[in-house]
């Protein structure tokens, strides 16, 4: 059984990566902030499975990016709360 990713592992990842973002909408308009790293957009490893956008808690464990729309050069007073939840 592969090793869960955590939170470092995955952001090492995203850090050069340029692909979009999943959720209720697909797009590649978004700014993503995860801890202090920006990215113009995401991809997700195969590994990692995005689940709905939502502005609920997500379990400790897993990693939240807040997205903003790029057409907004300061973020959104309300950004959206994209919860990544790592699979096996």
């Amino acid at each position: 059984m592969a090793e869960k990713p955590t939170a470092a592992s995955f952001l090492a990842t995203l850090r050069d990566s340029t692909v979009l973002i999943e959720g209720n909408k697909t797009t590649e308009d978004h700014w993503g902030v995860a801890e202090v790293y920006f990215f113009r957009s995401i991809r997700l490893p195969e590994e990692i499975n995005l689940k709905t956008v939502t502005a609920k808690m997500i379990p400790e464990g897993d990693i939240t990016i807040e997205a903003h729309p790029s057409k907004d050069k300061e973020p959104a007073d309300e950004p959206l709360i994209v919860p990544i939840i790592l699979v096996p």
